[in-house]
């Protein structure tokens, strides 16, 4: 069973390089975690890989996490979120996945193009494609929800690539995801001019950010439970098709979950990458992070 002998068609180009020599082990690899996910994926994922390679390659990389970490999946069906799985204290999970691009050419949120030079980061661009797909998302599990197939007890967690968002995948400091489903905004440090040693890190709030036409976007998902409150948590994957080498790079995936869950998720949620917390402490927003022991 290979992905790789499809009419290429209309292929993306991600997927005609993977076709390239020297490409073998990838190949190799993709193949082999396509054999094991087959029955948890759309009927029509061959198909689909060739077209819509980056997303369809993080939908491989989420089965095969899930599947490394313990999660009996379910076989895949139409109507549903695209995993349906159980927590080990027996309650459904469901993931709803979603790859990010820059949209359409003449979208004016689009991350300028690369020059020569150095030149500011799309960080703005990049945190607008984050909340408009997580909108998206929590559209269709609401639509989950009302038709009966998602249960209000269940946890609810969007899965999301930034992949598709490549040269510009992720940053430096404090995950992006972060940033727009919480509003921690630019990053402010204290070092110690003596010492040289850094003092303090914090984070101004940020409560939105503005759209090219200047209309704000509320980076505050996390702190309105009317709105996402039957979402449990996001997960971030920061892999990308044409830097992945075959392994499941943990370190790229972020967990961030929704202090203002209507079900929170559990302690013990997903075994790898990095997590994310935030509670209210004396009036102020503060966040932990940990790392899971593969990361």
């Amino acid at each position: 069973m290979t992905l790789f002998d499809l009419d290429p068609a209309g292929a993306t180009e991600g997927y005609l390089r993977l076709r390239e020599d020297g490409r073998e082990e990838d190949r190799a690899r993709l193949d082999e975690m396509y054999g094991r996910a087959s029955a948890y994926l759309d009927a029509n994922f061959r198909d689909q890989f060739v077209r819509a390679t980056n997303d369809r390659f993080f939908e491989l990389r989420l089965a095969d996490a899930l599947m490394n970490h313990g999660f009996e999946l379910e076989i895949a069906a139409a109507g549903r979120p695209d995993f349906a799985t159980r927590l080990p204290d027996g309650r459904r999970l469901w993931l709803e996945a979603v790859g990010l691009s820059w949209g359409r050419p003449d979208n004016p949120d689009r991350a300028p193009a690369l020059r020569e030079g150095f030149q500011a980061a799309p960080i703005r661009q990049a945190l607008l494609r984050m909340t408009s797909a997580l909108k998206e998302k929590r559209d269709r599990f609401r639509d989950y929800l009302e038709a009966g197939v998602v249960g209000a007890e269940d946890v609810c967690v969007i899965a999301m690539s930034s992949g598709g968002l490549y040269p510009h995948v992720e940053g430096v400091g404090l995950p992006r995801i972060v940033s727009a489903v919480l509003p921690f905004g630019d990053e402010r440090v204290t070092i110690d001019r003596a010492t040289g040693e850094v003092v303090e890190i914090r984070h101004e709030r940020r409560d939105a950010l503005p759209k090219a036409n200047g209309s704000p976007v509320p980076t505050t998902a996390f702190e309105t439970p009317e709105e996402y409150g039957q979402i449990s948590a996001v997960l971030q994957d920061t892999a990308h098709l044409g830097t992945w080498r075959g392994d499941l790079q943990p370190k790229r995936w972020v967990t961030v979950d929704n202090p203002t869950a209507r079900v929170p998720p559990p302690d013990e949620l997903f075994g790898w990458g990095a997590r994310y917390r935030a509670a209210m402490v004396n009036g102020v927003l503060e966040l932990t992070s940990s790392e899971a022991d593969d990361a």
